[in-house]
């Protein structure tokens, strides 16, 4: 908690409950035995079905119930199905059991679900969890834990979520202004400001982004505004698009400039969001647009329309249809086919007869997707026609549609039986493989059977065919003389993880082929197989450092306790790449055990070794990897130090600064190693970079009359 007086206030009050509580219990002691022995008899529930509560009994049985659940549950489906049933209770029961979960799993998912039904509770104990939860290294923990404290009106909750959005912790920070946002706090918007200005982190400004769009207050305008004209490209798209959902027309000035000159992501983005604001004004802007001299213009804006429910666009479509552009009747062809309107079916059938091959496709395709008598009648003649380029066009468009379909199998089946070894049927055959139906699928086996057919062409079939055909030739090339073949084939079986492929997976985990071996036992890993676990055992102890390396490299998403311990050990590998990769891998799964192993191994590592580590832990939450970096100032190697000085000047904050003063000022450092930290204390100002203006001029490269800026550090 945040003092010592607060501890002594909530002492107090647990005291007093556990003394309330107490004397309930007291006074009819019969009633809890009954609601403790309410729970279904152990092995008897099937189902995850407790009764429904049909009074105040029966609710109190149920709460029960599902405390006893969640207390037994093990697997992280379960415990967030029994979370989510939980009610809101002033009793603390129901905060215990939520807070047990907390303090046992590491999953991330679960420790989410714990969170929200925490979040969920009025209880003292909840809120106090919370306020820990507000700086866990979890993104969806720490997220959800700052969006309930924001709601609520007490000094410490919103002390809390105002100290979190002053965090050093970057992921910390957004997560409390948005949650400050979504809570409509009138603080937000001058922090939202400030966090827009610094953050360079493209996917976090995002999120800020969208929150700022979603609060639908106008006060958040100027920060938009503000990341429209400075942002990259990304957030200054996603900015402009913004301005459409926060829905004030205030932004329409903002806008209109974007479709007179801009580029075609600024015009898209800018139409959506006058699509929403102004609908009215903006079909006559993008009519006046087809108008235009530009050819790419004119495309630009007949497929923003098409892309807008607007009123009036089918009418503008349809007149397009006389068009003499290409691009532009392509993009009316599949406007209007996705209408499904018969009306359509002679003009279409005109332009499937037209010169000019884009066109003409387009139109057969729309023919199809009319799917009316009348369209695919037109459709078979023309698969008729003397010009094979477009009889296999309508072919090909009849193929898209149902009714189509079973003529087009039933030639393509009379094809493949009589193809020769030259490769002609192949396409038919790719086609076919795709099909289910057993006659399909009898005549596929018997092309491959008729004939020596190309590895390439194997691979296609077996990349859309389904199971039962894949497993069939499975049992055909499984045992292939060639390894190509059989590489193929694994690939597919370990790409599809199906339990049915498991036998062929095992005994290609054996195969002679280094490439296959490595393909069978990823397949073994997705499906969880025994003999996964114990083949990736053999690799984690192989002489060879490649062979522990890939064996590493599964254990990224598949990692158990076992596998956990197996990475830390191997964090100290003599091979630099694998103790970089099992230390990069070890920090996906655990963040804070990377972090102490690192700090560990930082500690008797060599100077390359830390260097490495640097490497390794990139991304990890400053509040985990700070002490390395710390450690990392007073290291032998300049190098190690200044990239030390880096990341501590990227916390900012007094402590920070405090640091970056004391190297600045030691005379026993080399020079580059105080310039560097002179600069950075420079670049974070605050009071002690004021104070010591002096030394830092004399030891930055920057020039004396520059002013300090002056962010953070208080």
């Amino acid at each position: 908690m945040r003092s010592a007086a607060f501890w002594q206030i909530w002492m107090l009050v647990s005291l007093a409950l556990a003394g309330v509580f107490g004397a309930r219990l007291r006074e009819n002691p019969e009633a809890w035995k009954a609601h403790a022995t309410s729970a279904p008899p152990r092995g008897s529930a099937t189902r995850l079905e407790a009764p429904r509560p049909r009074d105040q009994a029966a609710a109190v049985a149920d709460a029960s119930w599902l405390l006893q659940r969640l207390e037994k549950a093990e697997t992280g489906t379960e415990l967030c199905e029994l979370l989510g049933r939980l009610e809101p209770s002033d009793e603390p029961r129901a905060t215990y059991a939520i807070t047990a979960v907390l303090e046992r799993t590491r999953l991330r998912s679960v420790r989410a679900c714990a969170t929200t039904a925490l979040a969920a509770q009025p209880s003292p104990a909840a809120h106090s969890w919370l306020v820990d939860l507000a700086e866990d290294p979890e993104p969806e923990v720490h997220r959800t834990a700052l969006e309930a404290l924001a709601l609520q009106t007490d000094m410490l909750a919103l002390t809390t979520v105002s100290d979190a959005a002053h965090s050093a912790d970057v992921d910390v920070r957004v997560a409390a202004v948005i949650a400050l946002l979504k809570a409509r706090r009138a603080e937000t918007f001058a922090l939202a400001k400030d966090l827009s200005e610094t953050l360079d982190d493209a996917s976090k400004l995002g999120e800020l982004i969208d929150a700022l769009a979603q609060s639908g207050d106008v006060r958040v305008l100027p920060v938009l505004q503000s990341l429209i004209a400075r942002g990259d490209r990304e957030t200054h798209v996603r900015a402009i698009s913004a301005l459409g959902v926060l829905g004030t027309k205030q932004a329409l000035p903002l806008l209109w400039p974007y479709l007179q000159v801009g580029s075609e992501d600024e015009f898209r983005a800018a139409a959506d969001a006058l699509a929403r604001l102004e609908p009215d004004s903006v079909l006559p802007k993008l009519v006046a647009t087809l108008r235009e001299s530009s050819a790419r213009r004119r495309v630009l804006a007949l497929s923003t329309l098409t892309r807008l429910e607007l009123p009036g666009v089918l009418d503008v479509v349809v007149e397009l249809l006389d068009s003499d552009e290409p691009e532009l009747l392509v993009l009316a062809l599949r406007h209007l086919a996705s209408t499904h309107d018969p009306a359509f079916e002679s003009r279409f059938a005109a332009l499937a007869r037209s010169d000019e091959p884009r066109t003409r496709q387009a139109a057969l395709r729309a023919l199809a997707q009319l799917e009316t008598p009348g369209a695919l009648s037109e459709l078979h003649a023309l698969s008729n026609d003397s010009s094979t380029e477009l009889a296999n066009l309508a072919l090909d468009a009849l193929d898209r549609a149902p009714a189509g379909h079973a003529e087009l199998t039933a030639r393509r089946l009379q094809r493949v039986s009589r193809a020769p070894a030259d490769g002609s049927g192949d396409d038919d055959a790719l086609e076919l493989s795709k099909d289910p139906s057993p006659a399909a699928q009898d005549a596929l086996l018997a092309y491959f059977s008729s004939a020596e057919r190309p590895t390439a062409m194997l691979e296609r079939v077996v990349e859309g065919a389904p199971s039962g055909m894949v497993a069939e030739l499975a049992a055909r090339f499984g045992q292939s003389t060639d390894v190509e073949q059989r590489r193929v084939l694994i690939q597919e079986l370990a790409n599809r993880a199906e339990p049915r492929f498991s036998e062929d997976l095992r005994r290609a985990v054996s195969d002679e082929d280094e490439s296959i071996r490595r393909v069978a036992l990823r397949g073994l890993m997705r499906l969880g197989d025994e003999a996964a676990s114990h083949e990736l055992t053999r690799l984690l102890d192989a002489p060879e450092a490649d062979e522990r390396h890939f064996a590493i490299e599964q254990l990224f998403s598949h990692a158990d306790d076992a596998g956990l311990s197996r990475l830390a050990a191997l964090a100290s590998d003599p091979d630099s790449d694998v103790a970089t990769t099992a230390l990069t891998t070890l920090k996906g799964q655990a963040p804070a055990r990377a972090a102490k192993l690192a700090q560990s191994l930082f500690e008797r590592g060599s100077s390359e070794q830390r260097s490495a580590l640097f490497g390794a832990l990139r991304e990890l939450h400053g509040s985990l990897t700070r002490p390395i970096y710390e450690a990392g100032l007073n290291d032998p190697s300049d190098d190690t130090a200044q990239r030390s000085i880096a990341f501590l000047a990227g916390l900012e904050g007094p402590r920070a600064a405090r640091q970056l003063l004391a190297v600045a000022r030691d005379p026993a450092r080399a020079q580059e190693v105080r310039s560097a930290a002179a600069g950075a204390l420079r670049n974070l100002g605050g009071p002690l970079a004021r104070q010591n203006r002096a030394l830092l001029d004399e030891l930055s490269e920057r020039p004396a009359q520059e002013p300090v800026i002056c962010r953070t550090a208080s």
